[in-house]
């Protein structure tokens, strides 16, 4: 994957694949945590894997764009949920991010770490690191956020949060 690849799928698809993908999902499990207000959207690991066929319609090529959006969206919610808590309602109206959960029963009310995309998505070996893995995507999401945190939150210290991000890759 170039990372042309990935910017322009990031720029240009990711949002309506994630979509897409969202659709797909019976809203029992989507909207887990509040089915009736529908204010927060979940994702549990178990629809990820191919036994759910939520991601059929992604091409072999696109999975692993689709896995490092996700991942870094993911991953932005979850260090301003964990680390920002003064801004995340402000955040949160402009993003409605995805949570990541686990699987009933047992792991449902739990969060998870965006690294479990991977494992959950078959998309990494035993040799590889995550931080490998989104290497060539760091530069350009880092820069993404910078300009997101700039327009919709210029409170926040972009170098706080990024240390932050940065503590989460290892």
């Amino acid at each position: 994957m170039s990372m042309k690849d990935f910017k322009t799928y990031f720029k240009e698809r990711f949002r309506a694949d994630l979509s897409t993908f969202l659709s797909t999902i019976p809203n029992t499990s989507r909207y887990h945590n509040n089915i009736g207000n529908r204010d927060e959207i979940t994702i549990q690991l178990e629809r990820l894997t191919s036994n759910h066929k939520h991601l059929d319609f992604l091409s072999m090529g696109t999975k692993l764009n689709f896995a490092h959006a996700l991942f870094w969206t993911i991953l932005v919610d979850m260090t301003m949920y964990s680390h920002f808590k003064l801004f995340y309602n402000s955040f949160r109206k402009v993003t409605y991010y995805p949570k990541l959960i686990g699987n009933c029963p047992g792991g449902c009310y739990h969060h998870y770490h965006p690294r479990n995309i991977y494992y959950q998505m078959e998309l990494i070996n035993e040799d590889e690191t995550i931080k490998a893995l989104i290497l060539p995507t760091m530069a350009f999401m880092k820069l993404e956020i910078e300009s997101f945190l700039t327009e919709y939150l210029p409170e926040i210290n972009i170098s706080d949060f990024l240390n932050k991000i940065d503590k989460e890759l290892l």
